[in-house]
């Protein structure tokens, strides 16, 4: 396949990720991690293997997740380097629940499909609500960057 072919597979693996998140789809969510994947919540946690990754799916979830600004900065035969924003959103009243972005690298792998091996997820802002990657982050620690304001 052609190098746009290519980033526009990578592109919908996010898309992949997101919606097998809310909708708390695992078998959804599997396909899109290596089976030694790592999520990284920076500074929070650290799941490693696609069975813990999958098990996140165990406790609700009211927000929806929204990734924008997909920067592919790299690809090679065999992996991908990438960064996106993400944006919580709580489903019922539409506010905002947390944003930062994620840092990922990515595997093509022998059936061509790519698939996350490594994803660290940076929060910047989180409502004093929001709980995520199973414990509550403390906003008052999770500072946006200079002339940002939370919503």
């Amino acid at each position: 396949m052609g190098a746009l072919a290519e980033r526009e597979r990578i592109r919908n693996r996010y898309a992949a990720a997101s919606f097998a998140v809310d909708l708390r789809d695992a078998d959804g969510l599997a396909d899109c991690y290596m089976a030694d994947a790592v999520v990284e919540v920076v500074g929070r946690r650290r799941i490693e293997g696609r069975s813990a990754i999958t098990a996140t799916l165990a406790s609700p979830s009211h927000n929806l997740h929204l990734t924008s600004n997909l920067w592919i900065r790299a690809v090679s035969d065999r992996g991908a380097k990438c960064s996106c924003y993400m944006l919580l959103v709580d489903r019922a009243t539409g506010r905002t629940t947390a944003y930062g972005h994620y840092e990922d690298e990515l595997v093509c792998c022998d059936d061509g499909e790519w698939r996350f091996a490594l994803r660290h997820v940076h929060y910047l802002w989180t409502s004093d609500s929001y709980i995520g990657a199973g414990q509550s982050i403390d906003s008052r620690q999770v500072r946006p960057p200079d002339g940002c304001s939370p919503p």
